[in-house]
C-alpha cells in the first residue's frame, strides 16, 4: 500500500579506498529504510558521485558534483581509512571540500575515520589525514572505527539518532492521510476480536511481563481486553531503546516518563506530556497510553535485543499495568493476580455470559462446536472469551482438542450472580 512520505537525501562521501564501508553506508540506509520508513514517513535516500553525477565537461569534475550530489543532499557521511583523497583546486581533496560545503551551509556531517593500522604505503597519505582529523577535532564530532563490522554498527546507530531530527510532513504542513483516518474520540472498542486481533500476540490479563520479536507481527502487541484493549506498536531504535507509536486504532494517546523507577509510582497519568504521535523509550523507562475508552496503561521497558547489534533476533521485555477503573493514579491501584476486574459480572463480555450461561445449562460444560451458521467473527469472539476465562480462572479445558470446556468452583459462583441464570 503506498503511502505519504518525505524523502532527505544522504550524501556518502569517501576517497577510493573506502569503498567498502561506502557500500557499507548504503545498506544500512537501505535497511534503515525497510525497518522504520514507512512508521516514520521518512525515506532515507542515498547518493553519492558515482551513481548520481553525471559527466559534464562545461565545469570542473569537483564543480559538477558539488552542483548535481552536494548541494541537493540535506546530510552528508564522510568516510576516511588510510588515504585522503584527491586535491581539487581549493581543498586536499573532493571528500574534505564536501565537508567544508556542509559545514558552511550548516547541514550535518556525519565524519568517520578508520583506526586500523595503516600499510606502509599509504604513510605518507595517512600523516595528511592526521593533520584533517587535528582539525575537525576540537570543534565537531567525528567517529572512529576499527573495521568493516565495527563501522556498521556505529553507523546503524547513528543514523537511527540522527532520524530523530529530520523533518517530519507535519513540520513541512502536509497532511499525512494515511495515519489521521478517523476521529479515535468516536470510537468504542467492546471486543478485541472486533479488531482483528491476532490472538498469538495478546495479553488479556491486567498486569505482567511479555516477551515478544518486534520484528514479527508489524511490532504489534495487544494487552487487555474489550474496552479495556492497549494495541502496542514497536520498531526498531536501537538495543538500548525502542519507538512506541500512537498509530493503533484504540490508541487516543502515548506519554513518556522520565525519572520515576516504577509503574506504581506514578500517581497522576494526566499530568504528563501526550501530544506526540512516536515516543522514544529507554531500557528501565516507562511509557503511557490512553485508550480510545480513556483507559490508562503504563508500559516499563526491561530489555531489548537488536540483530543489527549482535543479538539473534529483535526482541523487546517489557512489564505493564492497565487501570480498569478510569482513574490516572497507578500508585493506588492494588492488583490481585486473579484480575479481580474481570471476574466481575458487571464486566463481563456478551460472549463470555454467553459461554458462561451455556455450560450452566449444561452441567457445566461449554461444548466449543462452531456450525455452518457461524461466521468467522463469531467464532473469534468465542475463542477470544474462552481464552479470556481461563486467564481469569472461570474456565478450563479437560482434553487437549480444546472442544470441551469446564466451569471452576470461581465460575460456578460468578454464574449466580448473573440474571436469569437457571434455578
Amino acid at each position: 500500500m503506498s503511502y505519504k512520505a518525505i524523502v532527505h537525501r544522504v550524501m556518502i562521501s569517501c576517497p577510493g579506498d573506502a569503498h567498502q564501508e561506502r557500500d557499507i553506508a548504503r545498506d544500512v540506509i537501505y535497511k534503515w529504510n525497510s525497518a522504520h520508513a514507512e512508521a516514520t514517513r521518512k525515506i532515507i535516500l542515498p547518493i553519492d558521485w558515482l551513481h548520481d553525477a553525471v559527466p559534464d565537461a562545461a565545469t570542473s569534475p569537483q564543480e559538477s558534483i558539488n552542483q548535481q550530489v552536494t548541494d541537493k543532499a540535506d546530510m552528508l557521511i564522510a568516510i576516511f581509512r588510510h588515504r585522503i583523497g584527491t586535491p581539487t583546486d581549493e581543498f586536499p581533496s573532493g571528500t574534505v571540500e564536501e565537508i567544508e560545503n556542509f559545514i558552511t551551509s550548516g547541514k550535518p556531517v556525519l565524519l568517520y575515520f578508520s583506526s586500523a593500522d595503516v600499510p606502509p604505503d599509504m604513510i605518507r597519505q595517512y600523516s595528511e589525514l592526521d593533520i584533517l582529523k587535528n582539525k575537525y577535532k576540537p570543534s565537531s564530532f567525528y567517529g572512529e572505527f576499527s573495521s568493516p563490522d565495527n563501522f556498521r554498527q556505529k553507523l546503524s546507530q547513528h543514523i537511527q539518532q540522527k532520524s530523530h531530527d529530520l523533518p517530519r510532513l507535519s513540520d513541512l504542513g502536509v497532511q499525512d492521510d494515511n495515519i489521521v483516518k478517523t476521529d479515535k474520540s468516536k470510537i468504542n472498542i467492546k471486543d478485541s476480536v472486533a479488531k482483528n486481533i491476532n490472538l498469538k500476540y495478546l495479553s488479556t490479563q491486567y498486569k505482567g511481563q511479555i516477551t515478544f520479536n518486534y520484528s514479527n507481527n508489524n511490532g504489534d502487541y495487544a494487552i487487555g481486553d474489550g474496552e479495556l484493549l492497549f494495541e502496542l506498536k514497536f520498531s526498531k531504535a536501537s538495543d538500548t531503546a525502542i519507538y512506541l507509536y500512537s498509530d493503533p486504532p484504540s490508541i487516543l494517546a502515548i506519554a513518556s516518563v522520565k525519572n520515576v523507577s516504577e509503574i506504581t509510582h506514578i500517581s497522576n497519568a494526566e499530568e504528563y506530556d501526550q501530544s506526540s504521535r512516536c515516543r522514544t523509550i529507554q531500557i528501565n523507562e516507562i511509557a503511557i497510553l490512553k485508550n480510545v475508552n480513556l483507559f490508562y496503561a503504563a508500559i516499563k521497558i526491561i530489555n531489548i535485543k537488536d540483530d543489527m547489534r549482535g543479538a539473534d533476533n529483535d526482541e523487546i521485555t517489557f512489564d505493564y499495568m492497565i487501570l480498569p477503573d478510569r482513574t490516572s493514579n497507578f500508585s493506588t491501584y492494588k492488583y490481585n493476580g486473579d484480575r479481580d476486574y474481570a471476574t466481575r459480572s458487571s464486566n463481563l463480555t456478551d460472549s463470555d455470559i454467553q459461554i458462561i450461561s451455556e455450560a450452566l445449562n449444561n452441567d457445566g460444560r461449554f461444548i466449543f462446536a462452531p456450525n455452518f451458521d457461524m461466521d468467522a467473527r463469531q467464532e473469534a469472539k468465542l475463542v477470544s472469551s474462552i481464552k479470556r476465562l481461563e486467564v481469569a480462572g472461570l474456565l478450563e479445558a479437560k482434553e487437549d482438542k480444546r472442544e470441551i470446556f469446564f466451569l471452576t468452583e470461581k465460575g460456578f459462583e460468578l454464574a449466580d450472580t448473573l440474571p436469569g441464570k437457571k434455578p
